[in-house]
């Protein structure tokens, strides 16, 4: 591996590469709606998934009716390292590779060693790197996990930007399947950090509910944040449908209605449910485009013949609609009208999502439903804050407030002002600058029955008016 790590000094790297522009980055920029076929590298161990592989591949870059690009990925968050650059890489040209994406995970890596990563991809020519954090393992327990080393996306963002190359674009991930008004506005203004970062451009995670992509794209333009969307959409199979219901998939939730609906599908046979999949991904496609998207993701094509019935589909389904209002009945008949929320929890942001296409300007009118502390929280606060205050001198005083008010943390006492006093330490990932992708639907941690640590600081920071700490605050590895 190539050593090299980015400095504290925020010294400039500079870059240069054969070819010139980035015809991605000019693609989403210019209204073009590009559509991303997700290649999961993890599947590439033996001759035959790399055969399916290039199969894959050459597929794409035979479709000339669209924009079709691939975005090489390792289970969506699971760890990524030089053997998949290197694969990818022996897939693509590089005088092609500034049309791809390539997903680049913090799960197992300190910050030096993903920085390292991040520059050997953009020595290979790669130019669109999308950092994520990675996702937890779920056999793990909490305290395994707090030994496994991640870095918050957040950090390759903000590593991303010291790369002096105009050329390359790093994308930002945002889970906007949240129904809680503390996980919603924490995933929120974690990405507007991000793209205070330099983020070029938002990937949504998995998801089924159009109205939280909507509210996504309202949010953004409600911030005067015109930064170009893709949403990912997942061709759902039978054993990936359990998988989910099972809570086996971090931050995806399928509804009690949407379950029902599932479950119909695969009542008849297995063709009608495989039917039933690419009429909905048609439906999700022309919303996205709809609702402001500038491209889609696609997960879940496992062959050379799912692409090309994906391309076809695709391209049918952008050209079938006339206006959202004609979209938007044929999406609601298809749901049967159900409710894609996870009863009980059903925040949302706005009101008037579906009403219209676009965003007019009005302020939420759910503003009132922010997260409000308890009593027990103001007076914890209030409490540590004058402790702490008094600046004690001696470590040993130090250590013993630290473990009376967190059970014990490394956080300077500085950074717990910063943090609202709320330890960040007690996230399994240690995440600093916001929450990951993989809450409950009752905002609870992925990995335990216990409240995000980020929604608590929620609350607090609108508690005290102090929401642009949230995304504007950097807190460094």
């Amino acid at each position: 591996m190539l050593k090299m790590a980015l400095g504290t000094d925020n010294s400039q790297l500079h870059l240069s590469f054969e070819q010139t522009g980035n015809r991605f980055s000019e693609k989403i920029n210019s209204g073009d709606f590009v559509v991303f076929v997700e290649l999961d590298t993890s599947f590439t161990k033996s001759d035959e998934s790399l055969r399916v592989a290039r199969e894959m591949v050459d597929a794409v870059n035979k479709i000339d009716y669209l924009p079709v690009s691939l975005a090489f990925t390792s289970e969506f968050g699971a760890e990524v390292d030089n053997d998949i650059i290197s694969f990818a890489s022996s897939l693509v040209e590089f005088k092609s590779r500034d049309k791809h994406l390539i997903y680049l995970s913090g799960s197992g890596l300190s910050y030096d060693e993903a920085i390292e990563i991040v520059y050997l991809c953009a020595t290979e020519g790669w130019k669109n790197i999308v950092p994520v954090t990675g996702n937890s393992d779920l056999e793990k327990t909490v305290d395994e996990h707090k030994s496994i080393p991640f870095t918050d996306s957040v950090h390759l963002l903000s590593g991303i930007s010291k790369i002096e190359n105009k050329e390359l674009v790093a994308g930002c991930v945002v889970n906007p399947y949240k129904y809680t008004p503390e996980s919603l506005y924490s995933q929120f203004y974690k990405l507007v950090k991000k793209i205070n970062l330099g983020g070029g451009f938002v990937v949504t995670q998995t998801g089924w509910d159009m109205l939280k992509l909507q509210e996504l794209r309202w949010f953004l333009t409600s911030r005067e944040l015109y930064t170009p969307s893709i949403a990912r959409i997942e061709l759902l199979t039978p054993s990936r449908v359990k998988e989910i219901v099972e809570g086996k998939s971090p931050g995806l939730h399928a509804s009690v209605d949407f379950q029902s609906i599932l479950a119909n599908e695969a009542q008849i046979s297995n063709m009608q449910f495989e039917a039933a999949q690419w009429r909905r991904l048609q439906l999700q496609v022309a919303g996205c485009k709809f609702l402001g998207y500038s491209g889609i993701q696609i997960s879940g094509l496992k062959s050379k013949s799912h692409i090309n019935i994906a391309s076809r589909r695709i391209a049918e389904a952008l050209e079938e609609f006339s206006d959202f209002n004609e979209w938007r009945e044929a999406y609601e008949n298809h749901l049967a009208r159900g409710d894609m929320a996870p009863y009980p929890y059903r925040f949302y942001m706005f009101d008037g999502l579906f009403l219209t296409d676009h965003y007019d300007g009005s302020p939420s009118t759910n503003d009132a439903k922010l997260p409000e502390c308890s009593k027990l929280e103001k007076v914890t606060y209030r409490l540590m804050q004058k402790i702490f205050s008094l600046r004690f001198n001696n470590e040993a005083i130090n250590m013993f407030l630290r473990a009376m008010f967190f059970g014990g943390c490394s956080c300077e006492i500085d950074e717990l002002a910063e943090t609202h006093y709320l330890c960040m330490e007690q996230c399994p990932k240690k995440l600093k600058n916001g929450p990951c992708g993989g809450s409950k639907p009752n905002g609870d941690c992925e990995l335990q029955d216990k409240e995000c640590v980020h929604g608590q600081r929620m609350r607090r920071a609108v508690w005290l008016n102090e929401l642009n700490m949230l995304e504007e605050n950097y807190l460094s590895p």
